[in-house]
């Protein structure tokens, strides 16, 4: 094969091989946009149903606490400063920052270890006192929230 003829076939190659190159990298950048669309579009699902949520959460008349994974107090809705008379730093000051301190019911401890294990929400009576001094009888319903992965991640207490 003539000198002129192989440098024409490695240049014709080579180009090929840049071409390949280049048509890969615009796939992969391709499929790359499209996995980042489909999760934003997920992401943007998400916030959505977060947003109708936190405004049921916000807005209804039952007192709703969300304790993190080990049980600490984390967020109070307005039911529960309208019904105890505590903003959520008074009531932790007051009565400790998690639930098993928090709690006046005698066994609290067994039925945090049943919602625990089960996974499951349970529901149990307690006494409790408001910032004015009123008693008040409870019914409690206190559900984990778990992960993707079956882990406990928080805990949603009602009242």
């Amino acid at each position: 094969m003539q000198t002129g003829a192989v440098d024409f076939l490695s240049k014709t190659y080579g180009l090929v091989e840049n071409l390949t190159n280049v048509i890969d990298r615009v796939y992969n950048t391709q499929l790359s946009f499209l996995q980042r669309k489909e999760i934003e579009e997920k992401l943007a699902q998400k916030n959505r149903e977060l947003a109708k949520l936190s405004v049921v959460a916000s807005e209804t008349s039952n007192v709703v606490l969300i304790y993190d994974a080990r049980l600490e107090l984390e967020w109070t809705n307005k039911a529960f400063l309208e019904l105890y008379g505590y903003t959520k730093e008074e009531f932790t000051e007051k009565y400790g920052n998690t639930l098993p301190e928090q709690s006046s019911t005698d066994d609290i401890n067994r039925v945090l270890q049943e919602c625990i294990m089960k996974k499951k929400s349970i529901c149990y009576t307690s006494l409790s006192e408001t910032k004015y001094g009123d008693k008040l009888w409870m019914q409690s319903n206190i559900s984990p929230v778990l992960n993707g992965k079956g882990i406990i991640e928080k805990f949603v207490l009602i009242e």
